[in-house]
């Protein structure tokens, strides 16, 4: 074997992971499980999130459940959710009793929601922090996010309501001790746990917000579900959502994308900024309260 072939091979996973994912949807379900098997789960996370979900899932059957599990902790929480719906009891329960303990119990509370509803597709390890809280505590957090990004954080009262939503972009421009009730916004209205994903999509909120607040019967934030993973339920469902204002939205995600990336550069580049990045969904899971 040619010496460089393995470092050719983590360079294709990781500059064309959905070009690996279809090869790896041509072959054998257990071929493929043996491929993913062998390589990190950094390299392996994201060519699997790419796979269509039925063959994703059945390679995370094939293998054993503490690799399965290694390979949801390295993926988006939402992704991970979507595959673990596609694998049977028999297969499901070993795998989720490898994962840490805050986070099974998140993935369970998630398949306990019947697929029509907002809590069935929302991420439950959205950022969520005390309105007291300065803005510099919110932006340590997006910087542990590393390669699982978020654009706001939500601002929660003292048992965990809802209070309101702070932009990425707003942190920056902030002081660093600027408290978030300062900066955030509160005229947002947050969604119940036990929406229908059509009522969900008919909310003009999503016009100005790429992710609305979920909140349980005391209005406690349980999560967030975006744009995105709400369209993902409605295809499901056979159902469409196509009236997102795309005008208005580009123009805020290129705008918070230019600010983030200028503020970034300009945060690392300080004596002291950088937070090493957690390796793992479970420890930039940040402050969640209840």
């Amino acid at each position: 074997m040619n010496n460089r072939e393995p470092e050719l091979t983590l360079a294709f996973l990781e500059r064309q992971p959905a070009a690996a994912a279809r090869v790896l949807e041509e072959i054998d379900p257990g071929d493929a499980a043996a491929f993913i098997e062998a390589v990190a789960a950094r390299y392996a996370a994201p060519v699997v999130a790419r796979m269509a979900p039925w063959a994703a899932a059945r390679c995370l059957s094939e293998m054993p459940a503490a690799h399965a599990a290694s390979l949801l902790r390295a993926m988006p929480y939402q992704d991970g959710t979507s595959l673990l719906r596609l694998i049977d009891a028999q297969h499901l329960a070993p795998v989720l009793d490898q994962l840490p303990k805050g986070l099974a119990k998140d993935f369970r509370n998630s398949l306990s929601y019947p697929k029509s509803t907002v809590g069935a597709w929302m991420d439950q390890t959205v950022p969520t922090f005390p309105k007291d809280s300065p803005a510099s505590e919110g932006l340590n957090f997006v910087k542990r996010r590393g390669s699982d990004p978020v654009s706001h954080v939500f601002v929660v009262a003292e048992k965990g309501e809802f209070v309101g939503i702070a932009s990425v972009a707003d942190l920056l421009r902030s002081a660093p001790k600027t408290p978030l009730a300062q900066i955030m916004q509160g005229d947002l209205k947050p969604l119940s746990n036990r929406t229908l994903l059509a009522s969900a999509a008919a909310r003009e909120d999503w016009d100005s917000y790429p992710m609305l607040p979920v909140v349980g019967r005391r209005k406690n934030v349980l999560g967030g579900i975006t744009r995105a993973n709400l369209r993902k339920g409605l295809q499901g469902h056979g159902l469409t959502r196509t009236s997102f204002a795309p005008n208005s939205l580009i123009s805020h995600l290129l705008t918070s994308y230019v600010v983030t990336c200028s503020g970034f550069l300009r945060l690392v580049t300080e004596p002291g900024a950088l937070i090493p990045q957690s390796s793992n969904l479970e420890k930039s899971r940040g402050r969640k309260h209840r």
